[in-house]
C-alpha cells in the first residue's frame, strides 16, 4: 500500500505482502520474522529498536506510546498514538482494515486495527478522539489511510454481527447487504464513516479499496484459513 496523503504528511509507511509473513505466532520461524521486521524498519529509515506494536484484542482501546514503552508490544490495545518522530507503529492483518491517521501540523500519528469487532466498537473514531484529547490534534487537519482488507463483496458475516452493530451504530443498516441468502458487512464504508464522524474531511481519507479475500497477492484468513500469514502496516513520522 502506498498512500499519497500519508506521504504528503511526511509519514513513512509500508504495507507488506507475501511471502513476508510478519506474525510471530509460529515459534519455529520467529528469528526470521524478527529479521523481516528489522528490515521493514530499515526501509522506512527508522531504528528497529523503536518498533512498537499492539496486542490486537479486537476492541477499541487506544494507547499513547510513551518513551518508556517504545519498542514494546502494548497489551490490551487495538490502537496506538504517538507524538514523536521516528517511532514506528505496526499492526498486523490477514483481512482486517488497518487505519493510519496523522495530524502533520501537531506532529501526531495514530494506527488502529479494525476487525469487525473493533469496527462495531468504534475503533476508528476512538483513534481520532484519543489523538485530539491527548495531543491536541485537530481532525480537520488530519489525513487518514485504510489498508487493503476484506471487501464488501466478499466479507460474509453472521446475524450476530448485524445484531452487535445495531447496539452501537445507529445507522448500521447501510453497512450490511444481503445477497443470495448471505449477509455481507462493508468494513470500508463503516470505517470511513467513523473517520468522517470524527471530523476528518472526505478528501483527506485514502481508501485502498483492494479486497484481500479476492486478491491473491495478499494474506487472507477468510480465504486460506488459520494457517495463513499476516501482513503488516508500519508507519512513522519523519
Amino acid at each position: 500500500m502506498s498512500s499519497s496523503l500519508l506521504a504528503a504528511a511526511s509519514v513513512s509507511h509500508a504495507f507488506t505482502m507475501p511471502p513476508d509473513n510478519m506474525s510471530l505466532a509460529r515459534r519455529h520461524n520467529q528469528e526470521e520474522t524478527l529479521a523481516r521486521r528489522r528490515g521493514l524498519c530499515a526501509s522506512l529509515g527508522c531504528d528497529a529498536a523503536r518498533l512498537t506494536t499492539m496486542q490486537q484484542v479486537h476492541g477499541s482501546a487506544v494507547a499513547a506510546v510513551k518513551p518508556a514503552s517504545e519498542g514494546t508490544c502494548i497489551e490490551g490495545a487495538d490502537g496506538l498514538i504517538v507524538d514523536r518522530l521516528g517511532v514506528v507503529l505496526m499492526a498486523l492483518s490477514a483481512d482486517c482494515p488497518l487505519i493510519s491517521v496523522c495530524d502533520p501540523v501537531a506532529g501526531v500519528l495514530g494506527l488502529a486495527h479494525a476487525g469487525w469487532r473493533g469496527t462495531v466498537a468504534g475503533i476508528a473514531e476512538a483513534l481520532v478522539k484519543a489523538m485530539r484529547e491527548q495531543f491536541s490534534c485537530r481532525p480537520e487537519r488530519c489525513v487518514a489511510a485504510i489498508s487493503p482488507s476484506a471487501g464488501p463483496e466478499r466479507y460474509e458475516v453472521g446475524e450476530d454481527v448485524c445484531r452487535a452493530a445495531a447496539q452501537t451504530m445507529p445507522d448500521h443498516e447501510r453497512f450490511f447487504r444481503r445477497r443470495a441468502g448471505a449477509l455481507y458487512f462493508d468494513l470500508w464504508l463503516a470505517n470511513v464513516g467513523q473517520l468522517l464522524a470524527a471530523g476528518v474531511a472526505p478528501a483527506r481519507i485514502d481508501l485502498a479499496g483492494v479486497c484481500t479475500i479476492a486478491d491473491r497477492r495478499f494474506y487472507s484468513y477468510r480465504r486460506d484459513g488459520a494457517g495463513t500469514g499476516h501482513a503488516a502496516l508500519a508507519v512513522a513520522m519523519r
